[in-house]
């Protein structure tokens, strides 16, 4: 899903990783939001609709990250991105007659999704080709070098040899290949089991997007510091503990 159509079936945004106030009311705001449904019977009704707990559907909310993170799933459709576009002006890394070429095969109306994968697939092998033996890949538009790019070994990111990058149909645009919106699950799947009038046990789900929320939250602070130009990127430690935390 894309970022706004996540939002766009969400309720409320999340951006406390809090569960219940010292009232023991669940937190607006926070990860059992009373308009998300009530977490379990004692939580009176759903602040979206005024159902109880027994009938309430449950209802989405959305977190969003301060940065986009990669979606682990993508990963290695946004490594073939990368290999096919200079990294100075977004062109494609074909010949421009190559280019051209290609372009009007894939805009013809009546090419089948399979042939086009196939296209697509073709184009990503010919700009792997040009990067053979790491070679650098001149830009034929602008003149920027390009060097390899490839999956980085024991965490979550993509190298380039020149820097690193913390970074058809619209669902599919490259946009939407990284995570921007998260969508959070209705209590009515996560709910917060009482094991006392003083106590509960929270489900696994909401335990991993407590960790996420405190992440973003420690990001966004981050990112709000008034740091002096020597440190500016002192919020990357932040931002890569946010990834780790989504990709679990």
């Amino acid at each position: 899903m894309s970022p706004s159509e996540i939002m766009k079936m969400a309720e409320v945004e999340i951006f406390r990783g809090v569960d219940y106030g010292s009232d023991r009311k669940p937190i607006e705001g926070g990860l059992l939001d009373p308009r998300l449904g009530p977490p379990n019977k004692k939580c009176g009704n759903c602040a979206t609709y005024g159902a109880n707990y027994k009938d309430c559907p449950g209802h989405f909310g959305y977190l969003a990250l301060a940065l986009p993170v990669y979606n682990v799933g993508y990963m290695g459709t946004v490594v073939d991105i990368l290999k096919c576009i200079c990294k100075s002006c977004s062109g494609v890394l074909l010949k421009e007659e190559m280019r051209v070429e290609h372009l009007r095969r894939m805009r013809n109306p009546m090419l089948g999704p399979l042939k086009k994968t196939e296209l697509m697939k073709m184009v990503v092998k010919k700009c792997n080709g040009l990067a053979a033996n790491n070679r650098p890949v001149e830009c034929s538009k602008c003149g920027y070098l390009n060097g390899s790019v490839k999956k980085a070994t024991g965490m979550v990111a993509i190298i380039h040899d020149r820097s690193k990058f913390g970074g058809v149909m619209d669902e599919l645009r490259p946009e939407n290949l990284l995570i921007m919106n998260i969508p959070v699950p209705p209590t009515v799947i996560r709910p917060s089991v009482l094991v006392d009038d003083s106590w509960t046990n929270e489900n696994d789900i909401t335990e991993r997007l407590k960790n996420i929320v405190q992440a973003n939250a420690r990001l966004r602070h981050d990112l709000t510091q008034d740091l002096p130009p020597a440190y500016a990127g002192g919020f990357k430690h932040s931002w890569d503990a946010l990834q780790v935390e989504v990709a679990q």
